[in-house]
């Protein structure tokens, strides 16, 4: 989920895929590392989060773990 959208609808979006569907791996993506939206988004319930310039390093081991069942 980008958390840079306008308004906040990431944070609302996380928290609206959760509400229809529990078990659901939200992965949070942003711009800056030590921005607030990362905390807010693990909030809500996102599973993990990383910022958009690591994208070729993290994403596939991200997505792996997000397949694992949480716990």
């Amino acid at each position: 989920m980008d958390l840079d959208l306008p308004s906040g609808a990431g944070i609302t979006a996380i928290q609206e895929i959760l509400k229809v569907d529990p078990a659901a791996c939200v992965l949070g993506l942003f711009t800056y590392e030590g921005d607030e939206s990362r905390t807010r988004a693990l909030r809500a319930g996102a599973r993990d989060c990383l910022t958009k310039d690591r994208l070729n390093e993290d994403l596939v081991a991200l997505v792996r773990n997000c397949a694992r069942p949480a716990g």
